[in-house]
């Protein structure tokens, strides 16, 4: 079907628009600076794993919008050595410990995840108070909380030690 190329097949759901053209864009520069390889994103969203299974097409990559590791970890490879061997160019100690660690099965790690969403966000009110910060609203970007942060931070680092 592709005389002369490699496929490499990738399980991707783009949960927004923005995020559908952002990864066409990433695909076409890696077919560009890989001429022998041809991607092809799969969504096997309502096909049965067991028929791409039998079929030899099961996705080489995953990149689902929810963890599925548990539902495909009997299709996935362990990703150790792969990790061992890249570890100048991808550093597990880059990624937050937990995300990291909710690829795991036991020490196999099977998942790496590329992106994360705070989707509920708790403060505690009281401690913007102290700090003389005002309350976040819906206009905040991850900035405006760092910089709320490190007002309370400096707040505390003001007040007398006990």
């Amino acid at each position: 079907r592709y005389p002369g190329k490699r496929v490499l097949r990738i399980s991707f759901q783009a949960n927004t628009p923005e995020e559908a053209k952002n990864f066409r864009l990433v695909k076409e520069a890696f077919e560009k600076a890989n001429p022998d390889v041809v991607v092809l994103i799969l969504n096997p969203q309502g096909r049965p794993q067991v028929i791409l299974e039998a079929a030899e097409k099961l996705p080489d990559i995953l990149a689902p919008n929810s963890f599925g590791l548990y539902k495909d970890r009997t299709a996935l490879i362990s990703l150790n050595k792969f990790i061992e061997r890249d570890k100048a160019e991808l550093d597990p100690d880059d990624f937050y410990k937990t995300l990291l660690d909710s690829g795991k099965v036991n020490d196999d790690q099977f998942m790496i995840p590329y992106f994360y969403n705070v989707s509920l966000l708790y403060y505690n009110v009281d401690m913007f108070k102290e700090a003389g910060v005002p309350l976040p609203d819906g206009k905040w970007d991850w900035a405006a909380y760092v910089k709320a942060s490190a007002a309370r931070v400096k707040q505390r680092s003001l007040a007398p030690q006990l």
